[in-house]
Parts: structure tokens; sequence; C-alpha cells
């Protein structure tokens, strides 16, 4: 990414960011970000733009727990083990979530019916 288009990005993406105060959450409040014919994860761009580097292949992680979350002093550079350190394995309820997704998309006659009982044995 270059000069120009992190200048073209911030101007951008401040028109999508709800700011608050300098310790609370700022929701992102757009769908994706496409610059460029890339798309951008919301917290990644945020990086760049409040720090104006390149961040290569290196993760943009959250301190807070807020999904949305796009407040520069929250968002740190990781690596993916890092990561998934300080997220966690997914919850139940995610991984249902998904499950359903597929049925909804193969159809249930194609699929096994999730029961939150159903364990490996």
């Amino acid at each position: 990414m270059t000069h120009s288009d992190i200048a073209l990005a911030k101007e951008w993406f401040n028109r999508r960011l709800e700011r608050r105060g300098p310790d609370d959450c700022w929701p992102w409040t757009a769908t994706r970000v496409k610059l460029g014919g890339k798309v951008y994860i919301a917290q990644r761009l945020a990086y760049i733009v409040a720090n104006g580097i390149n961040l290569g292949r290196r993760e943009v992680t959250r301190t807070c727990k807020t999904n949305a979350c796009c407040n520069p002093a929250h968002l740190e550079i990781s690596n993916h083990e890092r990561s998934y350190a300080q997220i966690g394995p997914p919850s139940l309820a995610f991984i249902k979530s998904r499950i359903d997704r597929f049925i909804n998309v193969l159809g249930p006659e194609n699929c096994w019916p999730w029961t939150a009982s159903t364990t490996r044995g």
C-alpha cells in the first residue's frame, strides 16, 4: 500500500468509523473494506492508517473483546499462533452456527443431524 493509498484509505475509513473516547472501542460501521482491488480486514486497515506502515504477512489482533473494534490503541501486530492463543478455540455456539449454515446450503437431506449431545466416542 503506497502513501497515496494510505491517505485515500484514511479519508474513506474515518467516515465509516464510530469514534468514541480514547480508551473506548471504536466500532466499524461498514461491511468490507475494498481499496485498489484488494479486500482488507477493518482492523488491519485501521492499524495501517493509524501507523502508516505496511504489515506484510503479519496479523493485527485486538486487545479488547469487541469484534468490530478499530481503535488503534486496542490493536497490535501479532502472528497466527499468538492470535489463536489470545482468542482461544471457537465456542460451541459458533461451531453450531457454521454447521447450520452448511446444512442450509447443502440441504438437510445431505447432512447428519446436529445435536448438542453429539460427542466423539
